[in-house]
């Protein structure tokens, strides 16, 4: 998920209506960043969090066999999870294979899917830090999931809520509340074979590479935003009773 934040210019009542002033608008979406100048140039700020690239390739097939919101294609999905990364696997590479795939099964298509939607290249690895830094106001991991929450709301609202705020308190590990989509397997609790693992990985190879990458660089973000304003930042939320 990706949030884009741009000035739109909300204007004012009264006679002179090209007098005006502006807003901050934020919208959400599961799309890649956007590769044209007009584009970047209208987005002033962009939030994103990455997956663990295992679970990652797991919740997609999952989603496409059991989730309410793709019943009417799970049927072209084959049956083991096996199967479907074989496919991918075969067609790596291979630009009429991948095509085939995605007609066939009508879902997403695995090979390095963060990567290729985040705009990574992992042949420029020693600028890949810079640019990642330059383009994301805040990248961070769903392994750090309410860190890269407070870290995103801190850098666009401009202030430390308090459940963010774990300068002077030691929290219990909590997980957060889970929306499952209407899946009954998840890809951060579903047992996966020596197989699978090997297909795994090698349809995630950028996508590895790139949630390594980016977990350095959110540390340095987080970093910097508890230097500017002068607090902890939370891994889980605080409580009620906490606060």
């Amino acid at each position: 998920m990706t949030s884009y934040s741009f000035p739109r210019r909300d204007f004012l009542s009264g006679t002179d209506k090209s007098k005006g002033r502006l807003k901050c608008s934020m919208y959400s979406s599961e799309t890649p960043y956007p590769n044209t100048i007009t584009a970047t140039t209208l987005f002033h700020h962009v939030y994103t969090t990455l997956r663990d690239p295992k679970s990652h390739v797991i919740s997609q097939y999952f989603h496409c066999k059991e989730s309410v919101h793709h019943r009417d294609r799970a049927k072209f999905m084959p049956p083991t999870l096996q199967e479907w990364l074989d496919a991918w696997v075969l067609a790596m590479g291979d630009e009429s294979k991948i095509r085939e795939n995605e007609d066939k099964f009508q879902c997403y298509n695995p090979i390095n899917l963060q990567s290729s939607y985040v705009r990574f290249d992992p042949d420029v690895q020693l600028t890949a830090e810079k640019d990642l830094l330059d383009r994301y106001d805040v990248i961070g991991t769903s392994d750090e999931m309410v860190k890269s929450l407070c870290a995103t709301f801190i850098s666009y609202q401009g202030y430390v809520p308090e459940k963010c705020d774990c300068t002077d308190t030691t929290l219990r590990k909590r997980r957060m509340d889970r929306y499952d989509h209407g899946v009954i397997h998840h890809g951060s609790s579903y047992a996966t074979t020596l197989e699978e693992d090997e297909a795994i990985a090698k349809l995630t190879q950028k996508d590895l590479q790139l949630y390594e990458l980016t977990q350095k660089v959110f540390e340095k973000q987080v970093l910097g935003l508890e230097e500017m304003f002068g607090i902890k930042i939370c891994s889980s939320f605080k409580t009620d009773e906490e606060q």
